[in-house]
């Protein structure tokens, strides 16, 4: 039954709710024309003195706050024996009706929803004052986007009396109140940060933390129970999110956050973990249209969670369960979802089979082989990842692959291949097997269309890995390259190989200009001096010298991996496309600075970056369409 009052200097006046303490009417201040809302005491309330002198000082305290997440108080008094507070008034609904009419909220609106809450309480906090009914019904959606923070009617100064019953009942609502509030001890701050945490857990969690048939058993399991992880209710939300309203529902108050501020501080840093910014055009347009955010919410989510759990499968058996919460994301917003229910049946299959193996991790032991890594690389394969799956029965046959690798350590150095059998290819070389076949011209080879020889360089000026000589050529004893400049320089010296014994016992000093000419000549085109043979009888050690060729030094490779987060795409080095396919990982790469590109399906021109590989390191590039690459070295 609605309740008949009359407030001087206002007008038309519309009761809109009412709650345990007061009537909220809808009205127009006569004087600047302006509909305001009115919360108007329950008579019997009036009659006592000290609450009427307690609203009054809250009522106060509750104009001092300005903040545009608060509903600001304008106005407070009495008028015919009726204490009213006047407070602005704002079109739109509030967050319990908003969640009684959906299902559920979409991740980034709970997420934000709560940051602005948190930010008009904040605004109370430095003031140290504590609102004490933080819930659904008090937090207001606007039209515009907006949201507010209602009713500090029960607000009070946090160094004042504690909280007061009236009829023999707890002043607040049961579900959303703090362990001390429900025991009827002093709050501070503290349990502000309760109740949000109860709204942030219903946001995310789609249903409420504490849960009873009766107020008595609701505000028992509040002090005792400690419900779930909301992760485990909504496998959507992240840990991040998870651990801040962990944290915010801890039993004592000296366990939670102090005050919204530090509230504040995790949100967004969880927000930006989750790429989540504070835009209030999103709120603004979910309010305008639930239905179709949702949907359109919906589709991108299930999207980007499909993309990230065939990424984790195509990683392979360690990836597993990643890819199973991605699917399990995907069934939680939309059960029907037969896609996802397969490919969870799979990785169930999977799982099964791999709980009847021992895995070992051989990395630590064994090398990779280098054939078979260069063919698995020019055949556009991954390379083998180093973890073996092998039964109990083959624990022995793996023994000894270990002791057959410890004995090959110990072999000695092979000689220096003679001119009559070619050097095996270069590391470069070999790493060049990564791009595509239509692309072995090498890493360093220059633009298309650049018709000049000479060694490339990159558009930014920064070196290249040189690319190895042609060791396969009988002919090239020197080790030059093969630009033209070098072709005398290949072609055998019609000098014989070995000197006449004249030559050999002729002292240094005495040698031909000619002779000098030639060594002149040969250190030009290789870069070193070319051996000259000792002469006879020298001693044992000299003999040695000239049979052995000590070991050529080869600087070490470094690892590349690239993941494409939310699609598949292609990616290039130095303007080549590399054959393998984004996602891949640790595949081998010389050391050295290079142009490379991410280009994802749906990318308008590729996104370029300079990276640098560094030996003995994996450098992981990840990319996301519509943000720059990211490079990372490990």
């Amino acid at each position: 039954m609605a309740i008949r009052v009359h407030i001087e200097g206002y007008d038309s006046l519309e009761q809109i709710g009412i709650g345990g303490m007061a009537a909220v009417y809808k009205a127009r201040k006569i004087s600047i024309d302006k509909t305001v809302a009115v919360k108007v005491l329950f008579p019997y309330l009036a009659t006592d003195a000290s609450f009427i002198e307690r609203f009054q000082r809250e009522a106060k305290a509750a104009a001092s706050i300005q903040h545009e997440n608060i509903v600001n108080v304008i106005d407070f008094g009495e008028s015919e024996g009726s204490f009213y507070i006047v407070m602005e008034y704002y079109q739109g609904r509030t967050l319990e009706d908003l969640m009684k009419e959906r299902a559920g909220v979409p991740l980034e609106v709970a997420a934000q929803i709560i940051l602005e809450v948190a930010y008009g309480l904040e605004a109370a906090h430095h003031l140290d004052i504590v609102h004490r009914d933080i819930k659904p019904a008090n937090i207001i959606f606007t039209n515009q986007g907006g949201i507010k923070v209602a009713d500090f009617g029960l607000a009070k100064k946090s160094d004042s009396m504690t909280m007061i019953t009236q009829q023999g009942k707890v002043i607040g609502t049961p579900a959303y109140m703090s362990p001390e509030q429900a025991a009827g001890r002093a709050v501070g701050t503290a349990s502000d940060v309760f109740s949000l945490g109860v709204v942030a857990y219903e946001l995310f969690g789609r249903r409420k933390p504490f849960e009873g048939k009766t107020y008595s058993e609701v505000l028992e399991k509040i002090q005792s129970h400690r419900p779930a992880s909301v992760t485990q209710v909504n496998p959507v939300v992240g840990p991040e999110f998870a651990a801040v309203v962990g944290r915010m529902l801890e039993k004592s108050d000296r366990d939670r956050y102090a005050n919204a501020t530090a509230v504040i501080a995790e949100m967004e840093a969880a927000m930006e973990k989750a790429k989540i910014t504070r835009d209030r055009r999103r709120l603004a347009s979910y309010i305008k249209d639930p239905d179709g955010y949702d949907a359109a919410s919906t589709e991108k989510a299930i999207a980007q969670c499909l993309s990230r759990g065939t990424f984790f499968l195509q990683k392979g058996q360690h990836h597993l369960d990643d890819a199973e919460l991605e699917f399990r994301r995907i069934l939680f917003l939309d059960p029907n979802n037969e896609r996802a229910r397969k490919n969870l049946d799979r990785i169930k299959s999977q799982q099964s089979g791999a709980n009847r193996t021992i895995t070992i991790d051989a990395a630590a032991s064994l090398e990779k082989p280098a054939a078979a890594t260069t063919e698995a690389m020019t055949a556009g394969a991954r390379p083998p990842r180093r973890k073996w799956a092998v039964t109990g029965a083959g624990v022995t046959a793996f023994a000894a692959v270990l002791v057959t690798a410890w004995m090959v350590t110990r072999t000695p150095t092979r000689p220096a291949p003679s001119e009559a059998e070619p050097a095996p290819a270069s590391m470069v070389d070999r790493s060049l097997a990564n791009l595509s076949t239509s692309d072995q011209a090498g890493v360093a080879t220059k633009a298309p269309g650049d018709s000049t020889q000479d060694t490339p360089k990159t558009a930014t000026g920064l070196r290249e890995p040189q690319r190895a000589a042609n060791a396969t050529d009988p002919k090239n004893v020197s080790g030059t390259t093969g630009n033209k400049s070098d072709v005398a320089a290949t072609k055998p010296n019609p000098t014989p190989s070995k000197p006449s014994t004249a030559l050999r016992n002729e002292p240094k000093a005495t040698r031909s200009g000619s002779e000098k000419s030639t060594e002149r000549q040969d250190i030009a085109a290789t870069g070193t001096k070319p051996a000259v043979e000792k002469p006879a009888g020298g001693t044992a050690k000299e003999e040695g010298a000239q049979t052995s060729v000590p070991p050529v030094v080869k600087p070490p490779d470094g690892n590349l991996s690239v993941f494409y987060l939310g699609g598949v795409g292609e990616f290039f080095v130095n303007g080549k496309r590399f054959a393998q396919q984004p996602p891949f990982e640790k595949v081998s790469i010389p050391a050295g600075t290079y142009r490379m590109a991410c280009r994802m399906s749906g990318d308008s021109a590729p996104k370029e970056i300079v990276v640098t590989i560094r030996p003995n390191e994996e450098t992981v590039i990840e990319y996301e369409i519509g943000r720059a690459p990211v490079v990372t070295s490990e």
